[in-house]
C-alpha cells in the first residue's frame, strides 16, 4: 500500500513540475517577443468594426487568431517582426483574437472551429475593403489552399502583397504631401 502511494505521489509530482516547468518556458518566450508588439493593437469587436467601415487611404493588416492554437503562438513573432519591418504611417497592424470574437472571424469567412486550418490568418484591408489573404481560400470561400503551418517571413510578405502595398502608402503619403504644400503656398500668397 506505502509503495503504491508512493509511486502515485511521484507521478503526480512529476506531471506538476512538468506542467510548472511549461509554463516557466511559455512565460520566458512571451516576455522574449512582447516587447516587439508594441506597433500592433490588440482589438475590441468595435474596434475591428471599424477597420471595414472606413474610407481612409491606407492600410490595416489584421492577423485573427486564437490564444489556444499553438500554430498562432507560434507565428506571433513572426507579425510582430513584419510589422515592426513595415511600419508606416499609413500602414497599420493589429491582431484580432477569434477566439473572443469569433463574430468577427466569421464575419470575414474565417472558421474558428478546433480544427481550423484558418488560424492564423493574415488579411489586409485597402480603404476598409479586404484586399488580400494569407492563407487564401478557394471560390466558396471555406477552403484553405495552402498549409498555414509551412508559413515563413518571405512566404506572409509575398502572399500578403505587403511589398505592393507599401508603395501604394508611400504615393498616398506623397500625394497628401504635394496636396498640403500646395495649400501652405496659397496660403502664403493670400
Amino acid at each position: 500500500m506505502v509503495s503504491s502511494l508512493h509511486t502515485a505521489c511521484a507521478k503526480y509530482s512529476t506531471a506538476a513540475i512538468s506542467i510548472v516547468s511549461r509554463l516557466v518556458f511559455l512565460s520566458w518566450r512571451f516576455r522574449n517577443w512582447i516587447g516587439s508588439l508594441s506597433d500592433t493593437l490588440l482589438f475590441s469587436f468595435a474596434a475591428a468594426e471599424k477597420i471595414t467601415n472606413n474610407d481612409y487611404k491606407g492600410f490595416w493588416v489584421v492577423q485573427f487568431h486564437a490564444t489556444w492554437s499553438p500554430l498562432c503562438t507560434q507565428l506571433a513573432p513572426l507579425f510582430a517582426s513584419i510589422a515592426q519591418e513595415y511600419d508606416h504611417v499609413r500602414i497599420k497592424f493589429g491582431k484580432v483574437d477569434a477566439g473572443l470574437w469569433p463574430e468577427v472571424a466569421e464575419k470575414h469567412d474565417i472558421n474558428v472551429a478546433g480544427t481550423s486550418s484558418q488560424l492564423p490568418s493574415y488579411v489586409v484591408f485597402k480603404i476598409g475593403k479586404e484586399s488580400n489573404r494569407y492563407p487564401a481560400l478557394d471560390a466558396d470561400r471555406k477552403t484553405v489552399t495552402e498549409d498555414i503551418a509551412k508559413a515563413n517571413r518571405n512566404l506572409v510578405v509575398a502572399n500578403l502583397s505587403l511589398k505592393e502595398v507599401w508603395e501604394q502608402a508611400e504615393a498616398w503619403e506623397e500625394e497628401a504631401r504635394k496636396k498640403f504644400k500646395k495649400e501652405q503656398a496659397k496660403k502664403k500668397a493670400t
